[in-house]
């Protein structure tokens, strides 16, 4: 029970948990989660996980979303057969320096990496940030001129050892606040609907009109 306690303590305050799943549930231990809870090998045995994979994704997102972005945009490159030699801290001074950070809006858009040149890899003096439109359309490369022109060239090619742990980590906080309140969102639209669904099923028992 103790144990349910710190927990539950450690979790972010959006995700609401169930003590029966927690203590004995074969399913993931996040409420109204129907997903099978995780397996992770160790000694040679198996053992169950609190959460599915999805959730333990999330989790981690939320407590690490520097790290989280950086590892899967490595992933991706790795999986497209693209160079990669960004390292960690690279990756965030890359963000740093533009003032902006991965995946949140602002000036009313969401921002990624992108490549400069896209026959070379992900290396410093090859990337730069632009948002997620003018990635994929792909404008900066088939036309530069018509892409400064629209204020679209968001070039930074300055970066070089990396920045600092406490400034990454105050870049972690402002992402964990920003999530945070997406999720919050996430779930009260899931609450919402969920109660539609219920409220429609019971009158479709009661034979009353919905």
């Amino acid at each position: 029970m103790k144990d349910f306690e710190k927990y539950k303590a450690a979790l972010p305050p959006f995700f609401t948990i169930s003590k029966y799943k927690y203590l004995y549930g074969k399913k993931c231990c996040v409420s109204k989660c129907k997903k099978p809870k995780g397996q992770t090998k160790a000694r040679g045995k198996i053992y169950l996980k609190n959460m599915c994979y999805a959730h333990q994704k999330k989790l981690y997102k939320f407590r690490n979303p520097l790290r989280y972005y950086y590892n899967n945009m490595k992933q991706n490159a790795v999986r497209r057969k693209k160079p990669f030699s960004l390292s960690f801290e690279q990756y965030c001074e890359l963000w740093y320096l533009s003032g902006r950070l991965p995946h949140v809006v602002s000036d009313g858009k969401k921002w990624t990496v992108d490549r400069i040149d896209s026959s070379k890899g992900y290396q410093v003096g090859n990337v730069r940030i632009v948002d997620f439109v003018t990635n994929s359309s792909r404008i900066l490369e088939t036309d530069p001129k018509l892409a400064k022109l629209l204020g679209l060239d968001f070039e930074i090619v300055c970066i070089k050892n990396g920045i600092s742990q406490t400034v990454i980590g105050e870049m972690d906080l402002e992402l964990k606040s920003y999530l945070e309140q997406e999720y919050s969102t996430e779930i009260q639209q899931t609450n919402t609907e969920t109660e539609t669904i219920e409220v429609v099923k019971e009158a479709e028992i009661l034979n009353l009109p919905f």
